[in-house]
Formats: C-alpha cells, structure tokens, sequence
C-alpha cells in the first residue's frame, strides 16, 4: 500500500514491541495433538507481470483476496489505490480488468476518512451483496495547511472504513463517515508524530461461531504501543458494531474523535494480540476446519526485532482460538525465493495471503491441506514493473507432538 515495501519502523516502535513481545506467553498444544505446519511444494505460478497493468501507476500492491459472486464468478484483488480486479472461475487464470472498481475520494479534511483506498477484506452471504473494508490514507504531506513538517511520516495516518456493492462485486462504494467508519484511532489528526499513525492493512475477515472476524495492524504514538489489534462484529452492514480486544473481552469501542467527545481514551482502543507471534506484516487468516485451527500468513522483514531467529520470508502461525498463536514458522525465506524463480538479483516476497481453489465458502477463508500461498513478488528497481503477484502451491501438513 502507500507504505508498500514497509520502511523500517521508528526506534522507539520496535522496543515497544520488543517489550510488549516479551510479556506474552505461548500456549503450547496438548500432548499428541496435531501441530500443523505449511510448506511450499512445488514451483510457483505468475498470475500478473509488472508492467502488465493499465496504467504508469498500476501494480499489484496488497495481499491477494477473493470472493465468489452470485453467478459463480470468482472476483480478486491484489490491487493499488485505483482498485482494480481479477475476473474469472478460475483464479489462477482471471483476467485482469482494467475498469476502476473503486477509489478513494482525496478529500483534504482527515476528518472524512477518505482520501487514498485499497479496498483490503470482503464478506458476502449471497454473493450479490458485498462487504468491504478499506484501508484508508490520509496523506497530509499534499496539504501544507494540516502538515506541520511537508514530507514527514507523521503527515500520514491510515484508518480503516467500510464500502458496499450492491451489483456482485463489480463496482464499490465508500461508506462515508462517521457511519462507515470501522477502525481509527480516538485522537484527532496531528502530524507532528514521528511516524505514521493509526491502523493498517486489514487481514482478510473470517467468519467463526456466528461473527465476523480481522486482523488490522496497529500504531498508536500516544502510549507507545502497536501490535495487531482483533476486532469482531455480528454484522458487516453495520460498521459502527466492531469492538476490539482489550485484553479480557471485545469491549473495546472504535468511536471518530471528530463526532464524538472522548473522555476516556482507553475505553476504545484495543491491545494488540498474540504478543511475538503474530508480526506487524501479517497478511491474512485462514480457517482449516477439520482440525478447527486457524492459520495465519504473514511477513518477517529484516528490520523487524527476531525473537525467535527469524529470517527475512514468510511466515505461518497457527492457532485455535484466534488469541494464542504458536511460534512463528519460516515457509518461504527471500532466499528461497530468489533461488525457485532464479532471479539473480533477488527478489522478496510481500502481502502474503493463502487462497484454496478448493475453498467451500463464498469468501475463501476456508482452506484444504493444498492452499495456495499468494505473494506479491518485488525485485530491485521501479515498482511498477518489478512487482508480480505469484501464486506458491504448499501442503498444509500435521505431526504428533511428543
């Protein structure tokens, strides 16, 4: 996204993690229990070539995601802030159209919630209506009469809002504030933070147990703390009924700052989870129902502080209850990367997601034991034609714990 290849985190962001990853603890599986792990098992496959796009500006640029429309057509997104997708039954072989399925506004207020969109996580029951959450980025550097200092990180701050299709898919539209606003921080814009602020990159929504799911990457400047926040909700219509994890429950209550006076900052902010397992990348969650575990796809950059030996690549981690989740596991290091596709100057695996063309639900949360781990492949120089959206088939695997 605007972040696109993720600048390295402030100094002061990484020790907050590093604190905040130290205070966790690791829920180990019961003994003989299945510990699932995720390897790559055959060669990858190029859905989109850089340079491929329709337009200067038009390159893969946010984890893979998918739906199924009312028609059988399976619609997928991997795109920029101009948003456009793939069609097609199959989507190892969609057609990439170039009409604009959505954009955000650029509008100069940051109270509006919308400025630059990526249209990030869908849910749709009937395939006909579609739900969407947007990452949304205000960008103060263009507008010198909110931005202290043009061109610094604290210019910019990202939220997340909602949008709805009514025609399967096709086109989308924003849900305007304060109605569609799904996750921001409760503190008025200021750009005079070191670093940029508020929440990123929604994960794809899992539906569980009768709610509505994500993940979305979190920086709060004010107490210091990010992390990946959870939210849930019973209904994807309704933007304003997602609460966040506060450490005991989903209490956590997202309000705008701009309609509403915030006495109590805490109240609606939500504590970041699963403390040194789930990385600030992490790009989607899956749900493997016959084991009932959870899987979750995510990168590890080198910048990041390792805990537990981490090498740049891919990552999984697993869980069973969306709260604890095991030790990260490398699948796919750059290394790896760069020796499968013999690319001699290397290359680096982003936005990784999981997506099963066996998948039995519209939204293609579900996984088999053949997933396919979808990345956003960058090689040195212009981003626009050295980024490629490829698709590794893995095997999701099981073996009995001493």
């Amino acid at each position: 996204m605007r972040d696109r290849v993720m600048k390295p985190l402030e100094p002061w962001i990484r020790v907050v993690l590093h604190a905040t990853f130290l205070a966790g603890f690791i829920t180990m599986p019961a003994s003989g229990s299945p510990s699932p792990t995720l390897s790559v098992s055959g060669s990858p496959i190029t859905l989109f070539s850089g340079g491929d796009g329709c337009g200067k500006y038009d390159f893969v640029d946010a984890p893979a995601r998918a739906f199924r429309d009312d028609a059988g057509l399976i619609h997928m997104f991997a795109a920029g802030d101009h948003n456009r997708q793939f069609k097609g039954t199959d989507f190892l072989h969609a057609h990439y159209d170039c009409t604009v399925t959505f954009q955000g506004g650029h509008q100069s207020n940051p109270s509006a919630y919308d400025d630059y969109g990526w249209l990030t996580a869908f849910q749709t029951d009937n395939g006909r209506t579609v739900h969407a959450l947007v990452h949304n980025e205000y960008h103060g550097s263009e507008r010198p009469r909110v931005c202290a200092k043009p061109g610094s990180p604290g210019c910019w701050e990202t939220d997340v809002t909602a949008a709805i299709s009514r025609d399967s898919g096709t086109t989308f539209q924003h849900i305007p504030a304060p109605s569609g606003l799904v996750a921001a921080l409760p503190y008025k814009y200021d750009s005079r933070h070191v670093t940029q602020v508020g929440f990123f990159n929604p994960t794809n929504v899992v539906s569980y147990h009768g709610f509505h799911y994500v993940f979305i990457a979190m920086i709060n400047p004010v107490d210091r703390t990010s992390g990946m926040c959870l939210l849930r909700t019973k209904s994807m219509s309704n933007p304003g009924s997602w609460r966040g994890w506060d450490g005991s429950g989903f209490n956590a209550t997202l309000v705008d700052p701009y309609t509403v006076e915030v006495e109590k900052p805490k109240a609606h902010l939500c504590q970041p989870v699963a403390k040194g397992d789930l990385f600030f990348g992490t790009g989607s969650i899956s749900h493997y129902a016959p084991a009932n575990v959870f899987v979750a796809t995510m990168r590890f950059n080198k910048w990041d502080l390792p805990l537990h030996r981490e090498v740049p690549g891919v990552y999984v981690s697993t869980s069973k209850d969306l709260l604890d989740w095991s030790v990260p596991s490398l699948v796919l290091s750059d290394k790896q990367a760069m020796m499968a596709d013999s690319t001699p100057l290397g290359s680096y695996q982003y936005y990784p997601s999981l997506l099963d063309p066996a998948a039995s639900d519209r939204n293609f949360s579900e996984i088999t034991t053949t997933p396919y781990l979808v990345t956003v492949e960058i090689l040195p120089g212009k981003p626009s034609v050295t980024r490629h959206l490829v698709a590794w088939p893995t095997h999701l695997h099981f073996t009995e714990t001493p």
